[in-house]
């Protein structure tokens, strides 16, 4: 076989494309359509996931937190795993920022509004995020979840201040109200007392590992989670009110802190036409570091 019909081929283009196309759709959020085009593919998600929700690492939000802030989200970053400098400006060279949060928006508030009572019934963000088609690895991206819609998912960015924050603790038969003064009656009608950090007793502050960002032991899920005096305990970022809280991005990660977050679709314009021009940047690529063929004299 002649290497040019390799590169054309189907093994050739497998392996510049990924082994996949996506087929051309639109997606709607916030009352907004998105239709892909040549240079923009979307995606949409799903993701911060309300308590009783909680994080492999045992870190929850609050509710009225998830509802008061989620459009802070619109318009930041959606990077690779992370890899923004602004995090880890020791460890990470250069931001790969990939696309940006164009749309986010709540599912339907229940009747009795959102309130702590199930995983299920708990307030989430979905969001539609626009990928730069000519950014670094998006090709791949894309590739990727038309092979296998597997392997990747998406992750919260979220900033707060520690002095914010509390603790979930399990509440207990016996347990009386004024002992718990910060309890709002939802999260005790829940099963759960709150206990700000700032006044937390030293043994409650320690079943969080701070240097790990994570609750120091495990459920039979693999769930990170505290215990204190016998209590499941967990860390609710911003506490009860999150008025430090906002959303500083979304990660497209292999694997996310989020049980539930999730990757709805990704939808792409003209797939065909698009791995031709792949196909074809490949090949210029290739062939500017090949030797030049000369004319006899």
């Amino acid at each position: 076989m002649k290497f040019s019909e390799l590169l054309t081929g189907p093994a050739g283009l497998a392996h510049f494309l990924g082994e996949a196309t996506l087929c051309e759709s639109s997606v709607t959020c916030a009352g907004q359509t998105f239709t892909p085009d040549e240079g923009t593919a979307y995606l949409q998600f799903q993701l911060s996931f309300a308590f009783p929700n909680v994080s492999w690492y045992g870190d929850g939000i609050m509710p009225a937190i998830v509802v008061s802030n989620f459009r802070s989200l619109l318009h930041k970053a959606c990077n690779r795993n992370h890899q923004m400098r602004f995090y880890d400006p020791e460890n990470i060279d250069r931001d790969r920022i990939i696309g940006g949060v164009v749309a986010v928006e709540l599912p339907q508030q229940p009747a009795a509004g959102w309130k702590v009572s199930t995983e299920e019934a708990a307030p989430y963000i979905r969001g539609v995020a626009a990928l730069f088609k000519n950014a670094e690895g998006v090709d791949r991206i894309l590739g990727a979840y038309g092979a296998s819609r597997k392997g990747m998912t998406v992750s919260q960015e979220v900033m707060y201040h520690l002095a914010e924050c509390g603790f979930a603790v399990r509440r207990k038969d016996g347990d009386l109200n004024f002992a718990w003064l910060d309890t709002p009656p939802d999260l005790w009608e829940a099963g759960w007392c709150y206990m700000p950090a700032k006044t937390a007793p030293e043994d409650l502050i320690l079943t969080r590992d701070w240097d790990k960002r994570r609750m120091r032991e495990r459920t039979s899920r693999g769930t990170c989670i505290g215990k204190w005096k016998g209590r499941d305990t967990y860390f609710l970022i911003g506490g009860l009110t999150g008025q430090t809280v906002y959303y500083n991005g979304v990660g497209l990660v292999p694997a996310g802190a989020e049980p539930r977050a999730a990757i709805e679709v990704m939808v792409a314009a003209n797939p065909e036409a698009g791995a031709i021009l792949r196909l074809h940047a490949a090949l210029a690529e290739l062939s500017a570091g090949l030797p030049c063929a000369r004319a006899e004299d």
